[in-house]
């Protein structure tokens, strides 16, 4: 700048020169394998055994999620299991249950303090939403909190890349319906995204982040789900994480409040 408060036009080349330079650095590519895996088969195999190692899981999270319904935050606990179990309570700062939702195949229950009734019915993905907004049925939902994302039948084989964007292989295929699955997963079996495609629109997004050995085996402590239902974006991140928990049966346990209205919800749909 001269004195007089003016830029130099000698400065201006520079100037633009870095700018073009800064607009033309994109995001950092990852090396391609020396030794790639080409066999779908051998991933989803390798998937399949990283999913085995893990049976319940107990933790503590923060959760926030934004979608058209409003914006929640707070701290959980969640109980889940890899058989379909769910359990999350959800707590103010000062350590008083304001919700519990409780869900296995037969069916869930809910409870908010300031609800006035509990509510109970299907385990489907509009129920579960009321504390756990995943998208998923109840099976796929107690899984996605382990980082495993759902596997769905496909119309017919896969296929696989490597996506350098990632760091992981791409597997992608057609299900029957007419819409597509993509999982990324890494050389090891570790998944680390998931999406689907119906209709042309992406109706379900996981990605899983900060991976930490717990037990000897990769556990994400960041879980990201985008839905297009009530266009949601969830994040839990994971204060504690026990893979080892010692409870009981009871703990998976609810029972509304005595007095307190019960009134059975069907699944809602979009």
């Amino acid at each position: 700048m001269s004195p007089d408060g003016h830029v130099s036009y000698r400065v201006i080349p520079f100037i633009a020169g870095m700018a073009l330079l800064s607009a033309s650095c994109g995001p950092t590519l990852h090396p391609l394998p020396v030794n790639p895996v080409t066999d779908p088969d051998v991933l989803l195999q390798r998937l399949a055994d990283h999913r085995a190692g893990f049976t319940v899981l107990s933790a503590v999270a923060r959760i926030e999620n934004y979608s058209s319904r409003g914006v929640i935050k707070g701290r959980v606990t969640i109980l889940s299991a890899m058989d379909g179990r769910l359990r999350v309570d959800g707590w103010t700062p000062t350590d008083s249950l304001v919700a519990t939702l409780t869900a296995d195949p037969d069916g869930f229950r809910f409870f908010e303090r300031d609800g006035g009734e509990c509510l109970t019915g299907p385990s489907c993905p509009e129920n579960l939403g009321l504390l756990l907004p995943v998208g998923l049925e109840v099976r796929e939902a107690a899984a996605v909190l382990f980082g495993i994302p759902p596997v769905r039948d496909v119309k017919a084989g896969w296929t696989v890349s490597f996506d350098r964007r990632v760091g992981a292989y791409e597997l992608e295929a057609d299900t029957p319906g007419g819409g597509v699955q993509r999982l990324w997963v890494r050389e090891d079996g570790v998944p680390v995204a998931a999406e689907r495609i119906e209709n042309g629109e992406r109706t379900y997004h996981m990605v899983a982040s900060g991976f930490e050995f717990r037990g000897g085996r990769p556990f994400p402590t960041r879980l990201g789900f985008k839905t297009s239902r009530h266009d949601t974006d969830l994040t839990v991140r994971y204060r504690s994480i026990d893979l080892e928990p010692d409870i009981i049966e009871g703990d998976w346990d609810f029972q509304c409040p005595q007095g307190v209205t019960v009134r059975r919800v069907r699944c809602r749909v979009r």
